[in-house]
């Protein structure tokens, strides 16, 4: 899944890695539909659809459509390809990186229940699984050499305060190993820095997750004319973030300094719950319409974190680092655990059934509304702390501020001759920020499908491209900070097995 992210907002997108931002309240809230091969190869279109597991993540109406129970499991695998370029830089590297991985995409049972053909009660199912609904997996690298340092923001962090005052994750690191100092005793703090040093920077990026869905799910089947679901959604999150940045000299032009390394580790897992009603009609033969709405998902969220830094200096009695002496640091573990309510999201879709003889199939569309600047912290459900609280009203009012409503469209269709299958679509996905103005992303997807009596076998490439930014640090000047400009091209395939029973 890509993302279009003004460049102006990327300084937005990066705090303290104990601080929660809007980044997170954007990949916790941000899903894309999936499941299974069929749905993902149809553009996930299948709001006024049925009979595929991937409806019980999208309207659960959709449930009720199927006749007989069914086992259905997805194996996927994701290959993409990243390159980072770090912009307004002297001299600028590209660097590319490939990730890949294995996933268990969708694991589900239905069980069907048909009713006599002359009651008003067609068929009575129920649906219990797993759909992936969100991947957060991602690798990237980027060097280059320019004017400014991470200590800037070290000794921001750190001015005013005693060095007993100083937290225990950056500035407090920083002055432990001398990154930052203060031979004044005045509580303003310097480094080895002038703003005109032009320093040699690296960092590398590797994140790893997502969010799979369990779901519980009942539909009926009314006269054959309109059909009813309601489900029951828990969204699991798993995210894992490590991050390695170092500065260095390589020319020896800065006095005292050779360099420094500061690591980032952070591992998050979470659980919410939402709610999911919708209805299917067919509103004259082969045209129906279907309409679901989810209720906002509230999570419970916990961060395990940690940091570490080392620097290196040179003095006219020799070098000091952290192999001749203590100046490596490293944190103590932390942990914080918040709530987070994500945006409701409401569906729209249409579709028309092909019914020729020897060709069937449908055309399909669906539009989904999410109005992201509704999405909520809430740091005060596990804590005391008054600058929790602060902190709560600031992020919260600052997702107002920045982040907007948005409709994600998806289009997609399916031609089946005898056994065989072919599926094609195309996901349209607004920027979820205010100053992007309505920019969308595409996300192309195809199939294939073969299906016997009992048995069915489909196949799905769900393929995305495009850019985002990232900040490696924030400063309180935002003209100093760092801009990485990072190209992303991704590539998931998707098998989906089913057998009938």
């Amino acid at each position: 899944m890509k993302t279009i992210t003004s460049i102006l907002l990327f300084s937005l997108l990066y705090t303290t890695l104990q601080a929660q931002n809007i980044t997170d309240a954007l990949r916790y809230s941000q899903t894309t539909i999936g499941g299974t091969a069929r749905t993902v190869g149809s553009g996930g279109a299948f709001n006024s659809l049925g009979a595929d597991f991937s409806v019980l993540s999208i309207n659960p109406a959709g449930l009720a459509y199927y006749r007989t129970s069914e086992f259905t499991i997805t194996p996927s695998y994701l290959n993409g390809s990243q390159e980072a370029f770090l912009l307004d830089d002297d001299v600028s590297t590209r660097e590319n990186k490939v990730a890949s991985k294995f996933f268990l995409e969708n694991i589900g049972i239905v069980i069907a229940k048909n009713r006599p053909s002359t009651g008003k009660l067609r068929t009575s199912n129920f649906g219990i699984g797993v759909n992936r609904i969100a991947d957060f997996n991602e690798s990237f690298s980027y060097e280059g050499s320019g004017q400014g340092s991470i200590t800037n923001r070290f000794r921001e962090n750190a001015n005013g305060l005693f060095p007993e005052e100083l937290d225990n994750f950056e500035s407090g690191l920083a002055f432990e190993t001398g990154a930052i100092f203060d031979f004044d005793e005045d509580n303003f703090y310097d480094t080895d820095f002038i703003d005109s040093d032009i320093i040699r920077r690296e960092q590398t990026v590797d994140r790893s997750g997502g969010i799979s869905e369990l779901n519980f799910a009942w539909a009926g089947n009314y006269f054959e004319k309109f059909s009813i679901g309601i489900g029951i959604g828990v969204p699991i999150i798993t995210y894992e973030e490590e991050k390695s940045y170092t500065e260095n000299d390589p020319g020896n032009l800065i006095p005292l300094f050779n360099e420094l390394r500061f690591q980032e580790s952070l591992t998050v897992s979470g659980a919410g719950v939402n709610l999911k009603l919708g209805t299917i009609l067919t509103l004259v033969k082969n045209f129906r319409i279907g309409a679901s709405i989810q209720t906002p998902t509230r999570y419970t969220i916990s961060e395990d974190f940690s940091t570490s830094l080392g620097y290196s200096f040179t003095t006219d009695e020799g070098t000091v680092d952290e192999e001749t002496s203590t100046l490596r640091s490293e944190s103590p573990d932390g942990s914080f655990r918040y709530a987070l309510k994500s945006p409701l999201t409401a569906n729209l879709g249409l579709s028309y059934l092909i019914i020729t003889g020897k060709i069937n199939g449908f055309i399909s569309a669906s539009a989904e509304f999410k109005n992201y600047s509704s999405g909520e912290f809430d740091f005060t459900r596990f804590s005391d702390n008054p600058a929790d609280a602060a902190y709560q009203i600031e992020i919260n009012e600052e997702i107002d501020r920045t982040l907007t409503s948005v409709i994600n469209y998806n289009l997609g269709g399916e031609l089946a001759y005898s056994k065989w299958r072919i599926r094609g679509g195309l996901i349209l996905q607004a920027s979820p920020f205010l100053a992007d103005d309505g920019a969308y992303n595409s996300i192309r997807s195809i199939g294939a499908g073969f299906r016997a009596d009992r048995f069915y076998i489909d196949a799905a490439l769900r393929m995305s491209s495009g850019e985002e930014g990232y900040v490696p640090y924030r400063e309180s000047d935002p003209s100093r900070e760092k801009l990485v400009n990072i190209t992303k091209n991704f590539n998931k395939l998707l098998l989906t097995v089913g057998y009938k029973f």
